[in-house]
């Protein structure tokens, strides 16, 4: 798209420079600068985003696109409700570099995101989980961003973030979460969505009152020689959640019943059906 220069007149002699006037043009170039750069970036509407994020087949069907935001830092995108304080889901691919190339240890400092603030939209902080009993249970895990340590923070933000119980984000969580990384491992190129399940009658935790999900799901899909297979979990937010994980996996079908949600839709109809009636586990190296 071609921008039209306007003209310029000048009268008469030299004017005397207008600094009043060159402040506001460098104070708005600023401002430009923090709300449309990429790393403050707020794209309500997914065609804006890369096009290959939003085709990506880690990228479930998006009715209502106000609250979808990329986290380059982090390279995730996640649907954020601002009402509960985190995000209904988060969607990233994981592959075996990004498991492998660990370049950093793991970082601590929980804090809100940029993106979101910069939107005025709600968000938790570190006092509203301050004596709940409830972890800071990450979405997209830690560990899986360890490439530098600008990508590992990104997933201390609170939009990545919800209220977990201690015996699931410290057992079968954690577990979940190593299994998905030997998934990459083994068979390439992961595409990962997960998020928490939410009550109609709600129950929170801390002043700002952050919505403690009933449960949470993590659905996967892998391409294994010429096919695509998926396999969907769902775990209760409790204490009662052990190790065994594997008790927990489900199809992607069961998940899609649960949530609502239409996960791997860029894929061929046949094949997604196909694909997300399975629950076979994926064997791991």
């Amino acid at each position: 798209m071609s921008s039209k220069r306007r003209k310029i007149s000048r009268r008469g002699g030299v004017k005397k420079q207008n600094y009043t006037g060159l402040s506001l043009l460098v104070f708005g170039a600023l401002l430009f600068y923090l709300f449309y750069s990429e790393r403050f970036s707020i794209l309500k509407v997914p065609h804006k985003i890369n096009y290959e994020v939003v085709n990506g087949l880690e990228m479930p069907f998006v009715a209502d696109s106000s609250y979808l935001v990329w986290c380059n830092k982090g390279r995730y995108i996640y649907n954020y409700s601002p009402k509960d304080k985190q995000s209904l889901w988060v969607a990233y691919t994981l592959s075996a570099k990004d498991v492998k190339n660990k370049k950093v240890k793991r970082g601590n400092d929980f804090k809100p995101s940029p993106q979101v603030l910069a939107r005025r939209w709600q968000t938790a902080y570190k006092q509203d989980y301050r004596g709940s009993s409830y972890d800071r249970g990450h979405l997209l895990p830690s560990r899986d961003r360890v490439g530098s340590r600008e990508e590992n923070e990104a997933t201390f933000y609170f939009s990545n973030i919800s209220p977990q119980r201690q015996n699931l984000n410290r057992r079968g969580w954690m577990l979940l979460e190593r299994y998905v990384r030997d998934v990459a491992k083994t068979y390439g190129t992961t595409y990962i969505t997960v998020g928490g399940v939410f009550n109609k009658n709600k129950s929170y935790i801390g002043t700002g009152k952050v919505t403690i999900p009933k449960s949470f799901f993590k659905v996967i899909l892998v391409k294994d020689g010429g096919k695509y297979r998926s396999l969907g979990f769902i775990m209760p937010n409790s204490e009662t959640v052990k190790e065994n994980y594997m008790k927990y996996a489900v199809s992607v079908n069961e998940v899609e019943k649960l949530t609502g949600y239409d996960f791997f839709t860029h894929l061929p109809n046949s094949i997604e059906e196909k694909c997300e009636n399975k629950k076979k586990k994926l064997k791991v190296n």
